[in-house]
């Protein structure tokens, strides 16, 4: 519902597992004075990813990003490993 609720409204909505799961970790670095992780994905890959998670296939991406698919698709495979994702659903959380 709160998701919902933030949509209506055109603003963000983070799922309360998110801190624990994403901003927590980066918290206690910076409390123990250690240096936050460079970005796991490129600017490219977050393209990829977000259309992905629009549920697009690998020739749509390619044609919005005016790429190959090999290149989509080599993207694509190597962003469970990068970001630590098991399956789709997850990557795309």
């Amino acid at each position: 519902m709160d998701a919902c609720r933030a949509a209506m409204r055109d603003g963000p909505f983070l799922h309360p597992g998110t801190e624990t799961a994403l901003i927590r970790p980066h918290l206690d670095l910076v409390h123990r004075g250690e240096a936050l992780p460079r970005k796991p994905i490129t600017g490219r890959e977050e393209e990829v990813l977000g259309l992905v998670a629009e549920g697009r296939s690998s020739k749509e991406i390619a044609g919005l990003l005016v790429t190959s698919v090999r290149t989509v698709e080599r993207h694509r495979a190597g962003l469970p490993q990068k970001l630590g994702a098991r399956d789709r659903d997850q990557l795309t959380r």
